[in-house]
Order: structure tokens, then sequence, then C-alpha cells
């Protein structure tokens, strides 16, 4: 039973290394494109032969989810490129369906301390990019006479950052484990070390926010109290930076915030115009969208096997949705995102284990963070998104653990026989029933 578990596990953590891994040079040559939809349907074929793809999806918000996968699919029908819409919403679906799907059931079978250790292959392919490119030149990138980037052997910097995002809840949940032992506890030590270097190279603003949101709400998980140390301890680090070194606090604030030497650089510079074309197209989305994949003003595409030479980039994954399922989409994956929030925190709360209550806090965590992520790169709505089978595995994950914790905490119910029968003996014998009582 447990070499099952472990297949499965590997299964999974090899469709998600696999969606990043043609964006990593010398590792595309063997994780191509076609190996990212083979790892997909290997998966998928599993789970119809266990019987989990299309039922068994526990969890709060399954009808949210399901309503809106099946709008994606029904935006085809009024879609001003019907083409695109329904080849790309049906991949979609079933990538969504599959991950959710296969993260639940890992999380329903697997120990608690082993739950991100499908996130192993992806912490490698991670590594490997990241140090790889240490010594080549193809690692850095020069955005200005000031500015470098670092994107290592990856296609970009925000990607490896993106990356190790979404491989973040490996390290962290190792280290919260009381018993680790100290070689390990180094070792995960020096991975994160690493992932910090590596993610403050990269420049990513994206995912320095959402890595801040992600401890934030895992150290919440762990106590009110560590959350208000680690807050006041990075305040008084930045008052004393100002006061004692302002010009190179004012050097990391140009750096980190502007990405640029210049004054007049805006916070958003890089992203306005984008998010200006986006928000015009989710005004044109109107109540049911445009169609799923659709861009606004864009109607020539022929159809391939890759829609990413149509379009524009959107940049911004709650705008996009509006623009392609419309209001009544962006509706339905809000309620999914609260129903999913409300059941976790609700099994955080009345979790009886501490281990579950910072493991529910670090999912819900995950997901804000993908989510926050997803409002600078629209990936949310691509199926072969970087990390659009993390995001759908989490969820699948976080449901049904909620619901598994919650289980645990409702008392058992006897059958009304059985309880007939309780009550005829005890009241054949009360004062026996009297003695067992005290």
């Amino acid at each position: 039973m447990r070499l099952a578990i472990r297949k499965r596990g590997l299964l999974l953590g090899l469709g998600i290394a696999a969606t990043a891994a043609p964006s990593v040079i010398y590792v595309n040559m063997l994780f191509g494109p076609g190996a990212r939809w083979a790892a997909m349907g290997v998966l998928v074929l599993a789970l119809l032969l266990n019987g989990r793809l299309w039922r068994k999806i526990p969890g709060d918000g399954m009808y949210f989810r399901l309503a809106l996968l099946g709008l994606t699919a029904l935006s085809a029908l009024w879609s001003s490129v019907p083409h695109l819409s329904g080849p790309k919403s049906t991949t979609y679906a079933l990538t969504a369906l599959a991950f959710a799907s296969a993260g639940a059931a890992w999380a329903q079978h697997t120990r608690r301390r082993d739950l991100f250790a499908i996130l192993w292959p992806l912490l490698a392919l991670v590594m490997f990019a990241g140090i790889g490119g240490l010594r080549s030149g193809f690692g850095t990138v020069e955005m200005n006479a000031d500015i470098s980037l670092y994107r290592g052997l990856s296609a970009n910097s925000n990607f490896l950052a993106l990356m190790i995002l979404t491989v973040a809840p490996l390290p962290l949940w190792r280290l919260a484990q009381r018993r680790i032992g100290r070689q390990r506890r180094l070792f995960w030590r020096a991975v994160v070390l690493i992932l910090t270097v590596l993610v403050l190279m990269s420049l990513s603003r994206a995912s320095l926010l959402s890595l801040t949101v992600l401890i934030a709400v895992f150290l919440l998980g762990r106590g009110l109290k560590r959350l208000a140390m680690a807050a006041a301890t990075l305040g008084a680090l930045l008052s004393l930076l100002w006061l004692y070194f302002p010009d190179r606090a004012e050097a990391l604030t140009q750096r980190y915030l502007f990405k640029a030497s210049a004054q007049t650089e805006t916070l958003i510079a890089s992203r306005a115009e984008t998010w200006a074309a986006t928000l015009e197209g989710a005004c044109a989305g109107g109540m049911f969208g445009l169609g799923f994949g659709v861009s606004y003003g864009f109607d020539d595409y022929a159809l391939s096997a890759s829609a990413s030479h149509y379009g524009r980039e959107k940049t911004n994954s709650a705008l996009a949705l509006i623009e392609e399922v419309g209001l009544a989409g962006a509706v339905l994956f809000t309620g999914m995102l609260l129903l999913i929030t409300r059941g976790a925190v609700l099994a955080a709360r009345h979790a009886r284990r501490r281990s579950d209550r910072v493991l529910m806090a670090l999912l819900l965590g995950y997901l804000a963070a993908l989510f926050t992520h997803a409002q600078f790169e629209a990936w949310l709505l691509s199926p072969g998104g970087a990390a659009t089978p993390a995001f759908w595995t989490a969820l699948g994950m976080t449901t049904a653990l909620a619901k598994r914790i919650r289980t645990r905490l409702k008392p058992a119910r006897l059958s009304p026989s059985v309880a007939g029968a309780i009550e005829a003996v005890r009241a054949r014998f009360p004062q026996a029933a009297v003695r067992s009582n005290a």
C-alpha cells in the first residue's frame, strides 16, 4: 500500500516538474513540450483506472470548481475564436481536474510529514537551473547599466523566481518538523539559503511579494506571537538601515522596487501598459466573457498545438478571467476560493494537533502566494502555465486535508440498532451503567 502511494506521488511530482522543464536549457532536450503533456496523460490515465478523475473530488468549493470549468468549456459557443476556446478550455479543464484530484488523493493517503514530498523533482530542477547558470554567461542578463537580472539556466529571471516560489513549501514544512535530526535540519537550512540568494539575484518583485505572503501566513499558523516578532524584527532592521546607511538603503530601494537607477521610474512602469490593455479587455468581457483564451481585438488565430504566438500579454489573471469568461467566471472563481479558505480556516482553528494547524496555514499561504503572483504574470488560466499544476494540486490537497481533519473532529455516530441495544442494556442494568459513568 505504501509503495503504491509513493508511486502516485512520484507521478504527480513528475507532472508538476515536467510543466516547468521545457523552459530550462539542457533539461528541455529530454523533457520538451511533448513530455509535459505525456506526463499529464499518464497521470490522467492512472486517475481514470483508479476511478478518481471524474468522481471522488472532495472538499469545499467543489460545485463552484466544476461550474467554473464547465463555463470555460461552454464559452467556445459564443467565442469569437471558437477553434481556440474549445481545445484550450478542454485541456485546461482536464489539467485542473487531474492535478486537483491527484493532490486530493495524495493528501488523503500519505503521511502529513510527506505531504510536500511531491515537490522533490521540481526542487532538483530549480537547483540545477539556479546553480548551473552561475558559471555561464547565459545566466545573467544586463537590464541596464546598473541592474543585472539572474536567470540561471531558465528562460528568464521571473521564471526562475516563480519556480522557487512553487517549491518553497517543501523546505519550510521540513524545517517546521520537530523531530527532523541535526543533519537534515542543516541540509534544509542550506536549501533555504540557496533559494533565498537565487530569488534575490533574480530581482523578481512579484515573487518576492508572493514569498512574503507565503511566509506571513505560515508564521501566523505557527502563532500570532511568532508573526508579530518577525514583523517587528524586520521593521527594526529596515529602520536601522535607513537611519545609519541611507545611501545603501536608497540603492536597495531602487534595485528591488524600481529595478532602475532613474528616480523618475514608477513602481509599476513595466506593467502599466499591459495592465491597461488587460483592463480594456476585461471591460469588453461583460457577463460571460469573450471566450476562454481569447484576447480582445485579436481574431486571427490558426489552429495549432500551441497558442503562444496568439494574442497579447495579459499579466493579470483576475482581469484576464473577466475578459475570457466574464463576471460570471470571476464570481465562480471567487466563490471557490472563499469556500476553500473558510473550510481550511475552520479545520485549522479546531484541529487537535499543532502540526495540522501549521500545515493548513502553509497550504493556505501557498494558495494565496500563487494567486498573488498570478496578478503579475497571467499563467493561472494557461493549461501549460509553469505553476498551473502546482496551484490545482495545492487546491486539491487543501480541500482534502481540511475535510480529513474536520471528519476526525466529529463524534462517531452509531447506527440506530446498535444505539437501541446499548439503551436496552442500560435500562436492564442501571447500576452497571452508573458505575461505568463513574
